[in-house]
């Protein structure tokens, strides 16, 4: 079981810092993405993370490629996986997390196609080799990095990911400096504009179906693949 959070654009807006510490210290910041509402950052790195171990899931963390820095990405990995005295583990400890949890999947950027950057393939492949470097296996943590791939059938978005690769026949290699990419395909029964608020997306329904169950999805449903390259 996997599970990430919710973000989708909002990913390339969030800047992880901001959701750790004291919640009533925590800043607030405007989601454009849904609704245009203020958040209040109180569900953070930490909450996310307990949550996954509730429900026995493994995380899936998407980082920030469109406002954020390649530092503040290097430094998040660091803060959820490192395990001795590094700045970023000291800090997660002062912050009351002494082990460090393991993240197996970490997204590069999200829809960076459309709100998570309108960036150009040819820049975002670029970007894409460059964050993946700093986002480190630590300890006994080995990251699962997953460019944010095409948007349908945006073949050329494709092409020129799996072009940016280093050398996929090489005798024993694993697939650098990205592992995976995500492929979305989103299906909307009534157009995007009528994608639904971002709260209260629970299915409209689940009926009896001789082979099982059949659940009726929301017009906003959507779909989010990744290809495998490892």
């Amino acid at each position: 079981m996997e599970s990430r959070p919710s973000m989708y654009g909002f990913a390339d807006d969030y800047h992880w810092r901001d959701g750790i510490g004291s919640r009533e210290r925590r800043p607030r910041m405007v989601n454009s993405h849904w609704d245009d509402v203020v958040e209040d950052s109180s569900f953070g790195t930490h909450e996310f993370m307990a949550l996954c171990e509730l429900l026995g899931a493994e995380p899936y963390v998407s980082g920030n490629v469109g406002s954020g820095s390649v530092r503040e990405m290097s430094e998040w990995i660091e803060y959820l996986t490192r395990g001795d005295d590094s700045p970023m583990a000291a800090l997660r400890r002062a912050n009351g997390r002494d082990e460090p949890w393991r993240v197996p999947f970490w997204g590069l950027g999200n829809e960076a196609w459309g709100c998570g950057g309108n960036l150009r393939v040819e820049q975002f492949a670029s970007l894409a080799r460059q964050y993946a470097t700093y986002v480190r296996d630590h300890g006994d943590n080995t990251v699962y990095r997953i460019a944010a791939g095409a948007n349908g059938d945006d073949y050329h978005w494709t092409e020129t990911l799996l072009r940016s690769f280093d050398d996929l026949a090489a005798p024993d290699s694993r697939a650098w400096p990205f592992q995976a990419v995500s492929l979305h395909y989103y299906t909307m029964t009534r157009g995007w504009s009528a994608k639904g608020a971002a709260t209260g997306r629970e299915p409209a329904g689940i009926t009896e179906h001789p082979r099982g169950l059949a659940v009726e999805l929301p017009a906003h449903a959507y779909l989010t693949v990744a290809l495998d390259l490892a």
